[in-house]
């Protein structure tokens, strides 16, 4: 509890991240084989960011969405038992030795999927710098990044090109003025892994 409280004293420092940041691309999410998923259903909260993503699916890989969607719930990841890789989570990271999740997929012994994020994280989000109170995008982000590991199989990713990230699935959340400018770049490579176009419109903002 002291450290959710100390969590809003510092927001300013907050960096939303996943812990260890691998270049690969298939991900292999956590395992709690004495557990089943804890929900069935999704949070309507989240039915808008689904939505888009299956949208986004379509639109740069040729085809609709025929998979399976993990149910997407909001949960006290401080209070989650069987969480013990951290590395391959996404956290919040302080200017101290502390620091709790913001989201993960979980696989179960069935072959179920599903993502739990961070109740308390998900308000602090929009008081991020450049959100003005909502940071619609950046939280789609963060969706979009845990269905990437959970749908898509992808890995961390964290390239960078004149220091901005190149993709979603980078281990720390993408600031939200980065994501309102080059949303369907970042889309794009979320789904294609080629992150040609978001070098190019990089380059153009920085007229090289």
């Amino acid at each position: 509890m002291l450290g959710k409280i100390l969590s809003l004293l510092i927001f300013s420092l907050l960096i939303v991240g996943c812990g260890k940041g691998g270049q690969s691309t298939k991900y292999s999410p956590p395992k709690s084989p004495e557990y089943s998923p804890l929900f069935i259903d999704t949070d309507p909260e989240f039915n808008l960011f689904i939505m888009e993503f299956s949208h986004q699916y379509s639109l740069n890989n040729g085809s609709p969405f025929s998979g399976e969607m993990p149910a997407i719930n909001f949960y006290d990841l401080d209070e989650l038992p069987y969480l013990s890789n951290l590395a391959i989570n996404i956290s919040k990271h302080f200017n101290h030795s502390g620091s709790t999740m913001a989201g993960v997929c979980l696989s179960y012994p069935n072959g179920k999927r599903e993502i739990l994020i961070d109740t308390q994280i998900w308000d602090l989000i929009d008081q991020g710098v450049g959100c003005f109170g909502n940071c619609f995008e950046r939280k789609q982000a963060l969706i979009f990044h845990e269905l990437g590991h959970c749908v898509l199989d992808r890995d961390h990713k964290d390239d960078k090109h004149e220091g901005y990230n190149l993709s979603i699935m980078n281990s720390v959340l993408i600031r939200q003025n980065d994501v309102v400018r080059w949303e369907s770049d970042y889309f794009q490579e979320l789904f294609t892994n080629n992150h040609s176009n978001i070098i190019n419109s990089i380059n153009s903002y920085l007229g090289i």
